[in-house]
This record gives C-alpha cells, structure tokens and sequence, in this order.
C-alpha cells in the first residue's frame, strides 16, 4: 500500500506539469515498453482499497485471536518491522545491514514508522 501511495504521489506531481504526457515510452537496455500513467493511477487506487479491505480483514482476525492487552503489550515493545523483523536477531539485522545487505536509513525508518501508524490505526490505538 505504501508503494501504492508513492506512485499515486508520484503522478499527481507529474499530473501538475504543464507538459503532462500520461503515454511514456521506457527504455530498459534492449527492450522497450509504454506504459499509461493514467492507467497506472487507476490501478495503485485500486490496489489501496483492496489492500485496505485485506488489513481489516487480516486486523479482525487478530484481535479474535489475541486480547487487546497482548496487542498493546505487541506494539509497545516496538517490533522490527518485515520479514528482517521475524527471522533474526537484532545482532543479525545490525550485521546484515553493517556489510549493507540490508538497507538502513533516515528514509527506511520513517517507511516503518508509517507503516506502524498505519496498524495502530485499524487496532483503534492512534
């Protein structure tokens, strides 16, 4: 969803120019392609109400499995987010991103406080 958003973002801004061309063609190497950032657009809208369809859903499940205490006690212990959240330690992870398998940043960190605010939202604790 948050992918979603940032193309959605991306369009509007390109939208604004006065020499908005919604048909691009795009070179990568040897191939070539066009794609309809009107039609992308529609598609990334598409998917955010689908996707958010998805986290009720997925939320519902959750507090039928677990009891409000245990998904407060869940997010104040601040977990890592994504798969790096749930496969390792955080010795791995610090690991992982000091020989910069794994990105790690300003920008990284504010994706992922987004995205926590975003699942504190369908629990009702923002």
């Amino acid at each position: 969803m948050l992918f979603s958003r940032k193309q959605i973002t991306m369009i509007d801004n390109e939208r604004k120019k006065p020499n908005y061309q919604p048909i691009r063609e795009i070179k990568l190497r040897m191939s070539k392609y066009t794609e309809d950032l009107n039609e992308i657009y529609d598609q990334e809208k598409e998917e955010i109400v689908e996707s958010q369809k998805v986290l009720v859903e997925i939320a519902d499940l959750i507090e039928t499995a677990f009891d409000a205490h245990k998904i407060s006690q869940y997010f104040d212990s601040h977990p890592r987010l994504g798969v790096h959240g749930h496969i390792g330690t955080e010795e791995q992870f610090n690991f992982m991103v000091s020989k910069g398998a794994i990105e790690h940043n300003p920008y990284t960190e504010i994706e992922d406080a987004l995205i926590f605010g975003e699942l504190l939202k369908y629990f009702g604790m923002s």
